[in-house]
This record gives C-alpha cells, sequence and structure tokens, in this order.
C-alpha cells in the first residue's frame, strides 16, 4: 500500500471514528433534550391544566351570576306586569261592581246582608251603616228589614258595615274592603 493510501485509510478511519463518536453524542443529547422536553411538558401542562381549569371555574361563576342577575331581571319585570294585570282586572271588576250597584239584585244583596247582621247580633244592640252612595235606598230597606240603618261618613264602595258595641264586634262586609283583601291575596295562575 502506498503512504496516500494508507493515509486515506487513516483518515477515512478516522472521520468513520469521529463520525460514530458524535452521532453516539448526538443521540445522546438527543435523548436528553428530549427527555427534558416530556419533563417540562408535563409540569408545565399540570400548571396549563390547573389554569384552564381555574380559568373555567371563573367562567361558569360570572355565567352563574350573570343568569342569577338576568333572572332577578325577568322575575321583577314579570311581577311588574303581574301587578299591572291585576290592576286591570279589579279596575274591570270595579266596574261590573258599579253597574250591579245600579241594579235591582244589589238591593236584594244589601238586605241579605242586613238581614244575616241582624241574625248573628241575636237582639244585641247593632248599628249597621250604608255607603253614602246607598242613601236612596235607605228607606226601603229599613221598611223591608225592620231595622234603622245609618249612613257612613266613610265612602265604602257599596254593601254594609256593622258595629255590635256590647259584644266589641265590628262587621265590614263592605265592597271596598272585600275588593281591597282579594286584590292584596290575588294570585296570577299561568
Amino acid at each position: 500500500m502506498a503512504a496516500e493510501d494508507k493515509l486515506k485509510y487513516f483518515y477515512d478511519s478516522a472521520m468513520n471514528a469521529l463520525k460514530q463518536k458524535n452521532e453516539g453524542e448526538i443521540e445522546t443529547m438527543r435523548e436528553n433534550l428530549e427527555r427534558d422536553l416530556e419533563n417540562y411538558k408535563k409540569e408545565h401542562g399540570k400548571e396549563i391544566d390547573l389554569q384552564e381549569r381555574l380559568h373555567r371555574v371563573e367562567i361558569k361563576r360570572e355565567l352563574q351570576k350573570t343568569l342569577a342577575s338576568e333572572k332577578l331581571k325577568v322575575r321583577r319585570k314579570l311581577s311588574e306586569k303581574e301587578a299591572d294585570l291585576i290592576e286591570k282586572l279589579f279596575d274591570e271588576v270595579g266596574e261590573k261592581l258599579d253597574a250591579f250597584r245600579a241594579t235591582p239584585a244589589y238591593k236584594d244583596t244589601l238586605k241579605d246582608c242586613i238581614n244575616k247582621i241582624i241574625e248573628f247580633a241575636d237582639g244585641e244592640e247593632t248599628i249597621i251603616y250604608l255607603c253614602a252612595s246607598d242613601a236612596a235606598l235607605k228607606d226601603e230597606l229599613e221598611k223591608e228589614c225592620g231595622v234603622t240603618l245609618q249612613i257612613s261618613d266613610m265612602h265604602f264602595n257599596g254593601g254594609v258595615q256593622a258595629d255590635i258595641p256590647s259584644r266589641n264586634i265590628f262587621i265590614n262586609d263592605s265592597y271596598s274592603s272585600i275588593m281591597g283583601e282579594k286584590k292584596r291575596t290575588y294570585v296570577l295562575k299561568a
């Protein structure tokens, strides 16, 4: 073998050995980097997962807060609408009641109320009041029921009121009190 061939052989051998050594070191470095990358992903992945979960919890909390606020607004609007509808309903009932008070059936209703009060009083002194707007019916009702009636100073929109002083009882069958109680306790049904 010539010196040139020997030199080339030596050079190739040295280069192959160096190449193999470098490839081994590169492979070791690659494995170390991949292992470090996996460790980094695991550690930071946990942090990222935790941050994502915290973010989701915060979003959920904000959503629930907004939802509760919107529900409250809807309930308020519904309550206002319900109050308006009840007001309209009782306005209509009041109009119908006023129309009823102009009929002969109203006088019969007053007569029935007065007779029930007399029966309840069972002979005790009783003061029965008519609404001032029913003053025109006073004489007729006194004759038909056989009692003395008083005209009230207060306007109570029809009906009667009675006082039985000996028993400390006040009977309020006035339409304004009945309507007021019904209106106060009335609930709209869906």
